[in-house]
This record gives C-alpha cells, structure tokens and sequence, in this order.
C-alpha cells in the first residue's frame, strides 16, 4: 500500500474501477464516466463541496449543452450558479478538476477538449433512454450539428450505447418526425455505426443491413422494405440486394461499397444535394420507380443510369456549375488550376466531364499553360472571361464565349434548346 499510494492518481481509479467488477476496457464509455466521477469525488472531498459527484457531472453537462456548436466552450461564474453550484462555492469550483482558465479573462473552460462532446452525448444517451420531452428536444441540437454521422458526439455516443442499445435507439429514431430529417439522420448514422463495431454478430455486409432494417423499420413494415429512412451522409459496407427503400430522403448522400442489383429499389424517395455511389455497373440496374431528384444528386442518376430524371438541359447547366466552379474561390475568379483537378469529384464521375472541358478548350474559355512555367501540367482560365464567369455564377446566365462552350456541348450530347 505504500507504493499504491505513490502511484498516479489516474491509476489508483483505474485500479477503483476494476475492484468494483469494472472489467469492460472495450466500453470506453463507461469507463470514462467511472474516471470523471471519482475525479468529482476527489473535488468534492479536496474542496468539501456540497454537490455529489453525479451532481457536479450532471451540472457540467448542463454547460455543455448549452453550447451544442462549440467543441469547449467558454463560461463565466455566473454560468457556474446558474446550472446548480451553490455561490460560496463557485470560487473553489472554478479550480475544479475538470475546469481549467479560459483563454479570455474571468472565464472557464474544460480541461480537455475531449469532455464537452463526451458529455454531451452522455446527455443524449439519457435522453434516448428516458424519453423526457425535454431533454430530447435540448437533444436534438446536438444531434442536428452531426446529421452526417462525423463528429466527437457521434463517436462517443457509439461507444456509450453498444450493441445492447439498437432497440432503444430504433424506437427513438421511429419517434422522430419525418420533416426532422438531421436527428433521424444522426440516429441513423448511430445505428450503423455501432452494427459496424459489433463485429460478433454482425459479420458480412448482409448481417449488416439485416441489423439495420431491424432497428429502423416500423412495425407491420413490409419484409426488407427500409420505409422513410432520413440519411444525411454516407452509408457503407451493405448488401442492398433485394431491399426496398420507400418514401426515404438523400440529402448529400454516398453510398460505398454497398452490393446492389435489380432487386434494389428506390420507391417514391427523395434525392437533393449531392449523390455519391459506389464504383461499378451495377448500381445502373436498381429501381428508381417515381422519385423525385433534384440537383446536383440528378447528374449522378443520369450518369449512372444514362436516364436523365429531369430537365437535360438542366442537368447540362449543374454540370457547367460544377466545372466553372473550379475556378472560383470565395466569390472571386481564380486563373488557374492543376490539370489533375479537373476530374476530382462529383464533375470526373459524370458523363460531362470531358465534353465541357473540350467545348471550354474550343470556344477560348481555358487553356493548357506554357512548357516550363508551372511545375506541373495546368488548367488556365482567359482573363477576359471573368465577367462572363461572374455573370454565371451569380445568376446562371450564359454569356460570350460560355455560351459559346454550352452549346457546343449540347451538340456534342443532343441537347436541345440553348441560352
């Protein structure tokens, strides 16, 4: 015991929380909460404060909360009072073990940056057991920050629910309204992330999807049919061969390394912003049966599929957005860029990719640079078109030489019409 005791503190906890039967290092969740609360318990004995450990845990969360937007965010005293700290003690609260002095003068910050994400997600993991109405609307502005499933909230919450926590977070995402489409997404996300983790009983791509539709399908739900599914982000890693999503909504969605065939249908769904699919023709044989797609999500259908769901002659313009936007850099024209870029992103997966770059070379709108200028091959917009760019972009009106390249593309693609 006499070398216990010079021992770090963090080791003495650790040792604590094994003694207690605390054996699951995988739960990182847990254990994180074991560490805060005997470090309150450690303040609370150090300080001889009045709040429990849970209490002075449950107090901070409050200030996390309350600022869902920032990683650590900064708060007076009075913030300190406010969320349950009694005044005699706020002073000895601000050298709390888990505060440390913020960067502005009189205000307080959390030691480390990691504790107001995880803390935040520990609010929503109670709110998603409890149900409160509450605590799932103050829940719900954390979750809409991390609609695309990236984020610290989003990974600690992973960890915090496991694999014994799918029904509950099911019956919450189900809870939600259709229109609140970034908190079904966040749960979504959550959901596919702790299948992903489980490697136990969910080991193929098809165990994956299976897990899935189980926690997010309605009851009286048709077989394999995924009914108002809400995804902001990307999706991996599934087998979608005979699955069925209804009435569901993309919003800049990538779905990767998904298996898909005939049997993949898209039912009255919803596809805006950008659209992603993975590498392969088979993603030209799924079912699109009545959606709605917008752009830019449209251009990726029509090149996919080689059907356009909308205006072609639309699709042409979106396609020319994409291109000239290579050229624009926070509002303003920028001259040139590296010839490799031209095909990075969603423009080099689309079937305008060559054609513009061909009509813009023909009609005068870029050019190759000079041997020897650059140290690499380069992609150089004409100066004189600047206006007809700005134009453009401000107000999609085809000008000059723009036009120029625009319809020489829809020759080359039987477009019909012009600007």
């Amino acid at each position: 015991r006499t070398k216990f005791a010079n021992l770090p503190f963090v080791v003495v906890m650790l040792a604590e929380y094994v003694d207690r039967g605390g054996v699951d290092f995988e739960s990182h969740g847990e254990l994180i909460e074991a560490l805060l609360l005997q470090l309150c318990a450690r303040d609370q004995a150090r300080q001889e404060l009045s709040e429990s450990p849970r209490q002075q845990l449950s107090a901070l969360t409050e200030i996390a909360v309350e600022y869902p937007d920032m990683v650590n965010p900064e708060f007076d005293l009075d913030t300190l009072e406010l969320v349950g700290f009694p005044r005699e003690e706020i002073k000895d609260v601000g050298i709390h073990a888990l505060l440390a002095q913020g960067k502005s003068s009189g205000y307080l910050r959390f030691r480390w940056d990691f504790l107001a994400p995880y803390l935040r997600a520990r609010f929503i993991r109670q709110a998603l057991s409890t149900g409160i109405d509450t605590d799932m609307r103050r829940a719900r502005a954390v979750m809409a920050g991390e609609a695309d499933g990236k984020g610290f909230e989003h990974e600690h919450l992973v960890k915090l629910i496991g694999s014994g926590g799918l029904a509950e977070v099911g019956n919450a995402y189900r809870s939600l309204s259709k229109s609140d489409i970034e908190c079904r997404s966040f749960l979504a996300h959550v959901i596919l992330s702790v299948v992903s983790h489980d490697k136990t009983h969910h080991t193929t791509a098809r165990d994956r999807a299976n897990a899935f539709y189980d926690a997010v399908s309605e009851g009286g739900a048709e077989s394999n049919v995924i009914h108002r599914l809400s995804l902001i982000g990307q999706i991996e890693g599934l087998d979608l061969r005979g699955v069925t999503f209804r009435q569901c909504e993309f919003r800049d969605a990538a779905m990767m390394d998904c298996r898909v065939d005939a049997t993949t249908r898209f039912v009255e769904c919803t596809f805006g912003g950008t659209l992603e699919l993975g590498d392969g023709d088979s993603w030209s044989s799924v079912q699109l049966e009545d959606c709605v797609v917008r752009t830019p999500a449209a251009l990726t259908w029509d090149t996919v599929k080689s059907v356009a769901p909308t205006d072609p002659e639309e699709l042409l313009l979106d396609a020319l957005r994409l291109a000239l936007s290579k050229f624009w850099h926070n509002g303003s024209p920028r001259d040139n860029i590296k010839r490799d870029d031209w095909k990075r992103g969603l423009l080099g997966k689309t079937r305008y990719c060559e054609p513009i770059l061909d009509a813009m070379s023909k009609a005068g709108v870029i050019g190759d640079t000079p041997t020897g200028k650059y140290s690499e091959p380069r992609l150089i917009f004409a100066r004189e078109c600047f206006p007809e760019l700005q134009k453009f972009m401000d107000s999609r009106q085809l000008m000059g030489k723009l036009r120029v390249a625009y319809e020489l593309v829809a020759r080359r693609l039987n477009i019909g019409g012009g600007h």
